[in-house]
């Protein structure tokens, strides 16, 4: 697909305890064209445009099995790797649509992102709330 040809998606292991099986979001997004990381290091490839991390954040009622990141955490991704930390169900909400939708508040797990953190990742403003 042309709208994901120059993107890179990492699944945070708090995907691996998510309602839906993480072989499942792999295999979709295979499908429409993301790259998949199998470490963050992959996003430090110069010829993406884009970099998402996905993670879930569980149901309040059960026990996670995996930490989900605080705000320092996906800071320092926003920095090292140029990435762009939001929920799973950014992600499956894209999928219904067949298209990036945007990126408001209710995406992003931690922090609200500025113009300035977005010039820095040099990611297209067009795609993000940054009003939210």
């Amino acid at each position: 697909m042309l709208w994901t040809k120059d993107c890179i998606l990492y699944l945070h292991k708090s995907i691996k305890y998510s309602d839906i099986h993480p072989d499942v979001i792999n295999s979709w997004a295979k499908k429409i064209g993301f790259t998949i990381a199998n470490e963050l290091d992959d996003f430090k490839d110069k010829k993406f445009k884009m970099r998402f991390i996905l993670i879930e954040i569980p149901n309040k009622n059960i026990k996670s099995r995996s930490k989900v990141p605080d705000e320092k955490e996906i800071s320092s991704w926003i920095f090292k790797y140029k990435a762009v930390t939001l929920l799973l169900d950014w992600f499956l909400e894209c999928l219904f649509r067949y298209r990036f939708v945007r990126i408001s508040s209710e995406f992003l797990p931690a922090m609200k992102l500025n113009e300035d953190i977005l010039e820095f990742i040099k990611m297209n403003e067009s795609l993000f709330d940054i009003k939210c």
